[in-house]
């Protein structure tokens, strides 16, 4: 029970952390995102948080990632860099 509850409030720590971390110029590592995690009293690997940023992704976050050499990093895509908006009522994308 205690792994299902980590699990819940560690996705909900990912998506403050990539909150305070908007724009491409704000971007973290994912062992950044590890420690960040840690520092919230969250254990948890790389795995888990690539499954989490994708589930982030399905909800509506727009989650950038930038490749620059041997790690990549991710950050929260700002509204005016995402003309794009989506609607989770309905299910459809439009521009605002």
């Amino acid at each position: 029970m205690e792994r299902k509850r980590d699990g819940k409030l560690r996705i909900l720590y990912l998506k403050d952390i990539l909150s305070a971390h908007c724009g491409a110029e704000k971007a973290v590592t994912m062992a950044e995102l590890l420690s960040a995690l840690a520092l919230c009293g969250v254990d948890a690997d790389r795995r888990s948080v690539y499954d989490d940023i994708r589930q982030l992704r399905v909800y509506g976050l727009n989650i950038g990632r930038r490749s620059g050499g041997r790690y990549s990093a991710y950050y929260l895509v700002r509204q005016a860099e995402n003309p794009i908006t989506h609607d989770r009522q309905t299910g459809k994308k439009s521009i605002y």
